[in-house]
């Protein structure tokens, strides 16, 4: 549980850099109200903000291009957030997204209600995960196959978004590798494994392919079925629940 709250908020942080302008001075005119088009934070009521979310170097972030695509580059009145209570801080329907200029939040409105809003990923069909404020309040994860990862990266992530993490024993997303080796202590908060490796038990175990000669796995430990995966294997010298 504790890994899949890092993996939710990995995706909070891989999603777009958002920046806003700030004027000082009074705002006598300000008039705006959540979601009205604006062109600084002196339009907007009370402590609204004038966002504007930044693109670039989205890294292929599927959130990233889910906002370009519905045209959120305009500038909007937005409300603010504690991020630590994220999503359930905004308005139903909207979430809390990092600030990283105040190093608060802002409520926007979230990038999915349903696996099908997310599209496919080379043939996978991505996930809507942490849809806890009401409709479209998810966000979209991409799905990945941890069989197609090296040392270095997997092969279905965006380089931000380096390692293929499990959701459930079958569904496996990107999120942020860490840099623990195989063997290696990890866990669930602070310590992660580098790309191609699963935290278990406290200690990095490479994914293998159940198909294969198990003499792929290092010496003294064999490819083990996750939690009953047909396909994918960790390499491990513990039995894995099935």
């Amino acid at each position: 549980m504790h890994r899949l709250i890092m993996v939710l908020f990995a995706l909070l942080l891989s999603a777009c850099s958002i920046e806003y302008l700030a004027n000082s001075g009074p705002k006598p005119q300000a008039q705006k109200k959540v979601n009205e088009l604006c062109k600084s934070d002196d339009d907007c009521l009370g402590d609204l903000r004038c966002l504007e979310l930044q693109l670039e170097n989205c890294n292929n972030d599927i959130n990233c291009q889910i906002f370009r695509t519905r045209g959120d580059l305009t500038r909007k009145c937005s409300q603010r957030c504690d991020i630590q209570k994220l999503p359930t801080d905004c308005p139903e329907k909207q979430r809390c997204f990092l600030d990283v200029k105040h190093n608060d939040g802002i409520c926007l409105t979230g990038t999915c209600d349903s696996d099908v809003d997310c599209g496919t990923n080379n043939s996978l069909q991505n996930k809507c995960v942490d849809r806890t404020n009401g409709e479209k309040s998810g966000l979209c994860a991409l799905s990945c196959n941890p069989l197609n990862c090296s040392d270095s990266k997997c092969a279905d992530c965006p380089l931000n978004l380096s390692s293929c993490e499990p959701l459930s024993p079958n569904v496996f997303v990107c999120a942020t590798a860490g840099v623990a080796k195989t063997l290696e202590y990890c866990d669930a908060e602070t310590i992660f494994c580098s790309s191609g490796r699963l935290c278990f038990m406290g200690r990095c175990f490479p994914y293998c392919n159940l198909a294969q000669d198990p003499s792929i796995c290092p010496i003294g430990t064999t490819c083990q079925p996750f939690y009953g995966n047909e396909l994918v294997g960790i390499c491990t010298n513990q039995p894995v629940n099935n």
